[in-house]
């Protein structure tokens, strides 16, 4: 998250976020926005997804309020933690065809392995960990550089906060050293582990776009079953409407304490 409000305020004056970006990533954004002069504008959608908003309404919404605010950049969620698949390809091809974003984040914690790639592509950066929907196991924090015209930017400016110490990732800085044959002989001892347990994940992940498509209909439906379940017991299950909405059930006690 250190690279990504680097990378967002390097290149944008205001970010456009939600209230239902993660907490701590929103603090990583809001002291590189105070640091760096710049702003963030935060909408509010957690009220709309809770009350059913449909996918296009989502879409519309969000680019108004980015033309409203006069943002060029943006970071969202690509599966938020209520459970709601934000359309990310169509919410920024929206805006580009009004006005141009320079950079785009997409926090994919939630949706790596879990939807399929297309939902969230047209970003600059992604980030994602190999622990959850993956199933590596072992924590590693993992980012992706899916547009070209963005990666040599990227890859800068990554390097730059290596060698100044501002990212300490011991496993980060190992790996680089690697890359570039070339050791400070100051390294960490560091775990190697997540490496080979993350490669031996990505070995099982569906290799095309109808087995991805094929894994999200049966995790709809298994949440539909344990949607129906729930019907009967002291949980009240909370779901988006059909569109935007993954493989998490999101359950609220029917009676609060």
């Amino acid at each position: 998250m250190k690279l990504v409000a680097r990378l967002l305020f390097r290149r944008c004056r205001n970010v456009l976020t939600s209230d239902v970006n993660w907490p701590s990533y929103q603090t990583f954004l809001s002291a590189e926005a105070t640091r760096t002069g710049n702003s963030i504008t935060t909408i509010p959608v957690r009220d709309m997804l809770l009350r059913g908003v449909t996918r296009d309404e989502l879409v519309r919404f969000i680019a108004e309020e980015c033309f409203k605010a006069g943002c060029d950049g943006l970071f969202l969620p690509a599966v938020s933690n209520l459970g709601v698949l934000f359309p990310i390809h169509e919410i920024v091809r929206t805006i580009d065809s009004q006005v141009p974003l320079r950079f785009v984040a997409v926090d994919a914690a939630q949706a790596f392995c879990h939807v399929p790639a297309a939902s969230y592509a047209g970003s600059d950066l992604l980030i994602a960990g190999c622990h959850k929907w993956l199933g590596a196991n072992q924590t590693m924090g993992m980012a992706f550089c899916p547009r070209k015209r963005s990666r040599s930017f990227i890859e800068r400016t990554l390097r730059r906060m290596v060698d100044a110490w501002q990212i300490d990732d011991p496993l980060l800085r190992f790996t680089e050293q690697l890359e570039r044959g070339q050791h400070d002989g100051y390294s960490e001892t560091t775990n190697i582990a997540p490496l080979f347990s993350c490669c031996g994940a990505i070995d099982m992940v569906p290799a095309n776009d109808p087995e991805q498509e094929q894994q999200l209909r049966i995790r709809r439906l298994n949440a539909d079953v344990l949607s129906e379940i729930a019907d009967d017991s002291r949980w009240r299950p909370v779901r988006p409407v059909a569109d935007i909405r993954p493989g998490i059930l999101l359950l609220q006690p029917r009676h609060q304490p």
